[in-house]
């Protein structure tokens, strides 16, 4: 297949005021129906054609330090991941596998809120179970990060509490 270039329309959080005295927000639970502010999300988007450039072909030419970012073909062994216990024992360490063969000083590997994304109508509008990781969700529609720097040391002092101070010493990475 020939590497194609594509224009892509993406959309951005678009800066409003309002972000200089209530943070951007949208919420994922049912808001009960006595709370004084029932919305559920204040952010406003706007949509930015780009050209997306398909890296495939050239795939060993982008590194994580580099660019922020490696793209690695990968054909896993699992075929299911639907069954919780089956990800944890089977593809969880494959992964971590391929982690420490592709990226150098790997002192340690811990999954947290891993998920399974699906376009599809039967996710649509449904009530999603948070604490099943197994539990199909759509895709984001927008640009976003899921962890700030700051929320990612967050996240190691009180997922990794044990090993905290050790890890926190050199460098940390969250990689999806």
């Amino acid at each position: 297949m020939a590497a194609q270039d594509l224009q892509v329309t993406l959309k951005f959080l678009e800066w409003q005021e309002l972000y200089e005295v209530e943070k951007p927000f949208q919420i994922f639970i049912n808001i009960p129906n006595d709370a004084e502010d029932r919305r559920d999300t204040n952010l406003v988007f706007k949509s930015v054609v780009l050209q997306v450039h398909d890296i495939r072909e050239s795939s060993k030419d982008f590194s994580l330090d580099e660019n922020g970012f490696m793209y690695r073909q990968h054909t896993t062994k699992t075929t299911s991941f639907t069954d919780r216990r089956t990800v944890d024992q089977n593809y969880l360490p494959e992964i971590e596998a391929l982690l420490r063969r592709e990226l150098d000083g790997v002192d340690r590997v811990f999954f947290f809120d891993w998920r399974l994304r699906k376009n599809a109508p039967e996710v649509e509008g449904t009530v999603v179970n948070m604490n099943d990781l197994t539990t199909w969700l759509r895709p984001a529609v927008h640009v976003h990060i899921d962890q700030s720097p700051a929320a990612a040391l967050r996240r190691i002092q009180l997922q990794l509490k044990d090993d905290a101070d050790y890890l926190l010493k050199g460098r940390v990475r969250i990689i999806k």
